[in-house]
């Protein structure tokens, strides 16, 4: 993943995050089988989280401070998810 940055160096993973879920929408059908399995949708929640932040942020009010810093970290684990699914898809690619 390519993120953006502001000039303070916050990072912007929303826009790439956002890109990604374009994609999973666009071809749910193609997605249903690593969203039908629970023991790899979890993959998705950092890219979900970045891709949706304002209705995260919503969701988050009112929630205690260390929550919401876990959820605005959440672009530090989109890495290791690209990679996890890209695993799955192999796999699941394999099996067929």
């Amino acid at each position: 993943p390519i993120y953006m940055r502001t000039d303070d160096g916050t990072v912007l993973a929303q826009p790439w995050a956002a890109g990604f879920m374009f994609a999973v929408k666009r071809w749910p059908v193609a997605w249903r089988p690593m969203f039908e399995r629970n023991d790899h949708v979890g993959l998705m929640l950092p890219i979900i989280a970045c891709s949706e932040a304002e209705e995260v942020e919503k969701l988050m009010a009112g929630r205690p401070q260390e929550v919401r810093d876990h959820v605005g970290r959440a672009h530090h684990h989109i890495p290791e998810a690209v990679c996890g699914i890209r695993d799955y898809w192999r796999h699941h690619q394999t099996a067929r």
